[in-house]
């Protein structure tokens, strides 16, 4: 049976480039928060678990779904065509529907906490819940600005690929400008203090606490850091050069990342003083500011300034880093608003949907894009009227369903790659050994990492949380089977009346 296709009117929407796809992949990947972090809890261990989690994970996946971008880029569905051409489309529908959703939370909660940045930004401290305006105050206030950036950027959005393409340009740029201002200045430190390091070989562990489960937690923190890579090459319909771009854009911006994350960490530790840095009680929300503000006090003091003048650096430092994460969150915002439903619903078929869902202008699924942001806007109102906790239940079942392609894809990459019928233009793994080798490791790195997820609550005794991340994709698997044979039923319908 022919997949009906959507109803296209004509885009002029200018594909990506291998420029503006390295910087879209940093802006997705790279998070200068979770370095911060992984250097709080082990010091220059952490370099280690990067290094592993780049080699083994984000270096072979990234390369394989490049290779799936390559060879399908004519899908306009992203990794929903990749695992229909493989695993079939019942699969794709259930697998891809599950990640859609995952990430319709996940914007969501990033509707509160983009603000955060831009309050330290101004303010210097975060006052994102403590707003007042006409008569309403806190969560409330905080809401209605949640709400307005959901109609703003879906307004954006609804103009296609072009305008998502040059925000999420400069979401990377920021990246690449918070990098060589850490680096540039951590290397000014270094040598005004003729070599000498804050951090010294006590900051070498792979972990405070020096347990096995620290160690499989912090490893499953580096994993989670390296997921995204979909949402990137997903897109390859809209890639110009699909093969060349693909082939450098994600070969160069994955080698950089990982530069940045081994780089990042070194500076770290030449300025921070480890011992003192992981015994304090800090915030782990706001330590990106915090570590900021401490290098601009340390390059200025290695330069001969007064403390006082050092002070204000750090702080105009502190302010800086508040600016470019929320462009970089901004940028990541619209990239989510974007990617996901492109994928998902050019994807699948019309039929299953209603008829206006098969609209599209400017290359976007318009009422389909109206219709998410309803369902943004509905989720932000039942937050602000006291459902934050019930919304956290609903969060927690998506965290394994988020990962599910990310399992599929790997698992069924030596079916990919044996298929004859599957013309495939640039092969990144070329012996049996490898690609069985990376597909093996990669599904299992995955799923222990769901395990993990699962695990951890359990581990600390939040029974209800363990269980709920345990039962998350059982629950999604069973909607979106449902909403498939629904479609399947009304297929064969059609067929006989015919």
């Amino acid at each position: 049976m022919a997949m009906p296709k959507l109803r296209h009117k004509p885009t002029c929407s200018k594909k990506l480039n291998v420029l503006t796809l390295s910087l879209m992949v940093f802006t997705i990947i790279f998070s200068f928060s979770r370095m911060s972090k992984a250097f709080y809890y082990s010091g220059y261990g952490a370099i280690f678990y990067f290094i592993i989690g780049g080699l083994f994970f984000f270096l072979p996946y990234s390369l394989m779904l490049t290779e799936y971008g390559i060879t399908f880029n004519k899908e306009k569905g992203g990794i929903y065509g990749f695992l229909k051409n493989v695993l079939g489309e019942k699969i794709a529908f259930i697998a891809t529907s599950m990640w859609y959703f995952s990430f319709v939370i996940l914007i969501t909660n990033l509707s509160f906490s983009i603000w955060i940045p831009l309050s330290n930004f101004l303010y210097g401290q975060d006052i994102s819940h403590n707003l007042n305006y006409l008569g309403l105050e806190g969560l409330p206030v905080l809401g209605l600005l949640c709400i307005l950036l959901v109609i703003a950027t879906t307004i954006i959005v609804s103009f296609g690929i072009t305008l998502v393409k040059q925000i999420a340009v400069i979401g990377g740029t920021f990246v690449l400008i918070i990098n060589v201002i850490l680096i540039f200045c951590g290397l000014v430190v270094f040598l005004a203090n003729d070599g000498v390091v804050a951090s010294g070989a006590s900051a070498i562990i792979l972990n405070k606490s020096g347990t096995a489960v620290a160690d499989i937690e912090l490893f499953n923190f580096v994993i989670c850091t390296f997921f995204g890579m979909e949402l990137i090459v997903g897109l390859c319909d809209e890639i110009k050069n699909a093969p060349k771009a693909l082939s450098l854009g994600i070969g160069i911006s994955s080698l950089t990342i990982l530069g940045f994350y081994f780089l990042g960490i070194l500076i770290l530790g030449i300025f921070l003083n480890w011992e003192i840095f992981a015994i304090q009680n800090i915030n782990l929300e706001n330590i990106i500011y915090l570590l900021m503000n401490n290098l601009g006090y340390s390059v200025s003091i290695s330069l001969g300034a007064s403390a006082n003048t050092a002070l204000k650096i750090g702080m105009y430092f502190e302010k800086f880093m508040g600016l470019s994460v929320f462009f970089i969150q901004l940028a990541m915002y619209f990239i989510i608003l974007y990617s996901p439903l492109k994928q998902f619903f050019m994807g699948t078929p019309s039929n299953m949907w209603p008829k206006k869902f098969g609209v599209v202008k400017n290359g976007v699924p318009i009422n389909v894009l109206i219709f998410q942001a309803t369902i943004l806007i509905v989720f932000i109102a039942i937050i602000c009227i006291g459902g934050g906790e019930y919304f956290k239940l609903i969060s927690l079942m998506t965290l394994i369903p988020s990962t599910i392609p990310c399992i599929l894809l790997a698992f069924s990459f030596p079916f990919f790659k044996t298929n004859e019928e599957i013309k495939k233009p640039i092969e990144m793994f070329k012996t049996v050994n490898s690609i069985t080798i990376f597909s093996i490791l990669i599904t299992f790195l995955v799923i222990v990492t769901d395990i993990v997820l699962i695990g951890a609550p359990l581990y600390e005794g939040q029974i209800a949380e363990g269980i709920l991340i345990f039962i998350g994709p059982f629950v999604f698997t069973s909607i979106s089977y449902f909403i498939y044979s629904m479609y399947e039923i009304g297929a064969v319908e059609r067929v006989s009346s015919k």
